[in-house]
């Protein structure tokens, strides 16, 4: 035998012969640790080595938003839809998410599921308090006012406070998730005998009509129905006549081709008449220039010369034929 394997196997014997029938308190080992630090020792190492526990990621409120996304359009997929291997969901589901983290950090599967199992949970845990206070509104409540008793139903029956309004504004009406996130649903149920309200699970689907939506949403086409429809197309195209198809084919092109010739000469039409209003305004602009030019000749010619010199006359004069030889004046 290993003498070093001899060793340990001697010390784990004499360690445990002192916690039976020593106390505690006079023992010679010291007691195990009480924080999060974890040692291990092996007989090649004897030496204690601290391995410190991961620290639970930590989601911010555009993190949950981009996951709840994520899911939502993962769900919505008619051909794929949730109806899926668990891993294969989750794994477009990461993908989805990691493509569009932006400046958040990149999260690992694992990190994202048990973070929307999160969110999932206490969100129907609060769609069964916003239930109950819709029921127990009094006359005049406002939307307000249902949900200030909703938070104050949650606090009483998680004795913490609801902080992912923001998911519950996000998942509420969409029907994806009404129809498939009932496995942590609950709602609050009377006792009785004391009168008081308590969470009950409850598999029940909450409808649309109970968040008081304003504009009630289609629920997309269920996965079967996306591949019934599919198939039914196939199978169209498979039972006509290949002389159908292709005189069906024919007249589509023709008809393309004739719209394309017909957009092509209305182009032509636009850039032809844009050509002529260009030319037209340049011609008006030239001759508001030679106008103003002419009146500019005409008050030069008719100044007064009465008050001029000599010298000043005499440019006047050979200015004022000049401009009445360039005007045919």
């Amino acid at each position: 035998m290993d003498p070093n394997q001899y060793n340990f196997q001697q010390s784990m014997f004499h360690l445990i012969q002192n916690q039976q029938n020593s106390n505690p308190q006079n023992s010679q080992f010291p007691p195990p640790p009480t924080n999060s630090t974890v040692f291990f020792s092996s007989p090649n190492n004897p030496n204690m080595r601290p391995v410190k526990r991961k620290p639970r990621e930590v989601f911010t409120r555009e993190e949950d938003t981009l996951l709840m996304q994520s899911w939502l359009n993962v769900s919505k997929d008619p051909i794929v839809g949730v109806d899926q291997k668990v891993d294969s969901f989750w794994l477009r589901i990461t993908d989805n998410y990691n493509q569009y983290h932006g400046q958040s950090r990149e999260k690992l599967q694992g990190q994202l599921k048990s973070r929307w199992h999160r969110i999932n949970s206490l969100v129907q845990k609060f769609v069964g308090c916003y239930k109950q206070a819709v029921h127990g509104k009094k006359s005049g409540a406002s939307e307000k006012d249902i949900l200030v008793n909703a938070h104050a139903f949650f606090e009483q029956d998680e004795g913490a406070p609801f902080n992912l309004e923001y998911a519950w504004r996000l998942l509420k009406d969409e029907p994806k998730w009404m129809g498939a996130s009932t496995e942590n649903s609950s709602k609050r149920s009377k006792n009785s005998t004391s009168g008081a309200y308590t969470a009950s699970p409850n598999s029940e689907t909450p409808s649309s009509y109970e968040f008081n939506s304003s504009s009630p949403m289609e629920r997309p086409m269920g996965q079967k129905a996306a591949k019934r429809k599919g198939k039914a197309k196939e199978n169209t195209n498979a039972t006509e006549p290949p002389s159908s198809v292709n005189s069906d084919t024919m007249t589509k092109r023709m008809n393309l081709m004739e719209n394309l010739a017909r957009l092509k000469e209305e182009e032509n039409k636009l850039v032809k008449e844009k050509m002529e209003s260009e030319a037209r305004l340049k011609e008006e602009e030239n001759k508001l220039i030679k106008e103003k030019m002419e009146f500019e000749a005409m008050q030069f010619i008719m100044s007064d010369t009465s008050k001029m010199n000599d010298s000043r006359r005499e440019f006047h004069e050979k200015r004022c034929n000049n401009l009445k030889e360039k005007y045919g004046w």
